[in-house]
């Protein structure tokens, strides 16, 4: 298993967009990712956009992404990459 813990840096949290951009980018890996929301211990599939906005991560919300499979570092990386990418 690989983790990572990130912090939402972006103003408007994970909501709509960005996840969509998260679950497009996760489904092109073989791992199964999954995505905890430190401050209130939700789990979330990371495939699964509903899921993914059920965690109300918002700016400065810490979050773990830990994947599990064969692409899992390269998941993970690409996780990170996206999300310090993304504009609001």
């Amino acid at each position: 298993m690989t983790t990572k813990q990130y912090m939402i840096k972006f103003e408007t949290g994970l909501h709509a967009r960005p996840a969509s951009e998260l679950v497009s980018l996760t489904q092109n890996f073989e791992s199964e990712i999954s995505v905890r929301n430190i401050e209130n211990d939700m789990r979330a599939d990371g495939k699964s956009i509903i899921e993914i906005l059920s965690l109300g991560a918002f700016q400065g919300t810490n979050l773990v992404f830990e994947a599990t499979g064969p692409d899992e570092m390269n998941a993970v990386e690409a996780i990170v990459t996206l999300l310090d990418n993304i504009e609001d």
